[in-house]
């Protein structure tokens, strides 16, 4: 399939940021913020949420990824804050929003029947 230029992706995302590598970011100098999940990453950079305990405006994150001694990828430094993905534009820094949509966004309730 790679030969023919197929390309794959899933067709849906797991929903559940538990399922996510955790990590708590720095909310001040007095101790922890609430547990960010690392929903997807780049060579350089990474996209983080905070489904709940998040300060006003921190409720989404852009971060900086370095390389430690051992060779693991690392949080470096929060590049950028936001309350809402728009504001944030996480598409503009190559991050993939299928998969960021379907983690941070409620699913929204189907009102006709089922079927």
């Amino acid at each position: 399939m790679e030969q023919i230029g197929a390309k794959y992706e899933p067709l849906d995302y797991i929903r559940e940021p538990e399922f996510y590598p955790k990590y708590y970011l720095a909310a001040s100098e007095n101790g922890p913020g609430p547990a960010y999940y690392i929903i997807d990453t780049r060579q350089e950079y990474g996209f983080a949420f905070a489904p709940k305990g998040a300060a006003r405006g921190q409720k989404y994150c852009i971060f900086r990824r370095r390389v430690d001694e051992s060779g693991h990828y690392r949080v470096s430094c929060v590049v950028q804050w936001s309350d809402n993905l728009k504001d944030i534009a996480p598409q503009d820094w190559g991050f993939d929003m299928k998969k960021i949509k379907a983690v941070t966004q409620k699913p929204k309730k189907r009102t006709g029947p089922r079927r």
